[in-house]
């Protein structure tokens, strides 16, 4: 049998691709484009939430359901309000951000973790602003990804954290910010960097940036004078040089986090 997902480009974020069993995975909202994966079989639901992490939520997508099909006996599960979900590399794991329930002014984006072998549902974290680059270890057993969870709608500054999960715990915990022992005076976690698992699974790769100094919003926009200079001796034009400035603003540093030994955050520049 394969897995099938289907899905459609509304008001979802992105998929990845994994091996698996036999189920599918599909988007209620609209069809869309097939594609063939294999994955685990689930049976009851049990939810597990995570206590006390309910930092701080913004405004999000409310998103669309998410139906899990188990392809050998036609038995479904649906995820209400997804934004956003991954498959581990062997497909015995799904993860999905879920945003707020726009019926229930309550209700907060939540980050939760399916086990289909066990039909388990864990909520790894519950409240924030933004939440991505989901990256799970080859085995499956741990997960990581970026979370935005402290800023106010209208703050100037946000800064993205580290979290991590592995198999056992009952909620993600924070792994890395800008207050963490070993990163450097001025850095923070990137939102722009990439995370990968070593193959081992004993380490775990991530960005860290400048942290950038707010807007001034006591300047108003239209008595602002504006003017390109460019010199002979610069190495691009002013058109390039423009061109290049959200790339060079997006730049970040490699740093590993060693989980074996809970070793400091290292820079690799």
């Amino acid at each position: 049998m394969q897995q099938v997902i289907q899905s459609a480009p509304v008001k979802k974020k992105k998929k990845q691709r994994d091996d698996g069993n036999d189920f599918s995975v599909e988007d209620a909202s609209l069809p869309g484009t097939m594609e063939t994966e294999p994955l685990p079989t689930p049976h009851s639901l049990l939810t597990t939430d995570a206590d006390g992490d309910d930092p701080a939520g913004g405004a999000s997508d409310s998103g669309t359901d998410l139906v899990l099909r188990n392809l050998e006996n036609g038995q479904e599960k649906t995820f209400n309000n997804v934004l956003e979900y991954y498959f581990s590399k062997k497909g015995g794991k799904l993860v999905l951000e879920q945003g707020k329930n726009p019926k229930d002014s309550l209700s907060k984006v939540t980050v939760t973790l399916y086990d289909l072998k066990e039909a388990k549902a864990t909520v790894l974290s519950n409240g924030g602003n933004e939440f991505k680059n989901f990256t799970f270890s080859d085995d499956g057993s741990q997960l990581a990804y970026l979370a935005e969870r402290d800023a106010r709608p209208k703050e100037l500054q946000k800064f993205y954290k580290l979290w991590y999960y592995k198999a056992g715990m009952d909620s993600s915990a924070l792994l890395a910010d800008k207050n963490s022992v070993g990163m450097k005076l001025g850095m923070t976690v990137s939102e722009y960097g990439n995370l990968n698992f070593s193959k081992s699974g004993n380490r775990l790769f991530f960005g860290t940036a400048p942290i950038q100094p707010p807007k001034d919003t006591t300047l108003v926009e239209m008595d602002l004078v504006k003017l390109d200079v460019w010199h002979y001796k610069d190495d691009y034009l002013q058109t390039q040089q423009l061109y290049n400035l959200q790339r060079e603003l997006q730049k970040n540093y490699l740093a590993v986090y060693h989980l074996d030994k809970r070793i400091k955050t290292t820079g690799l520049r």
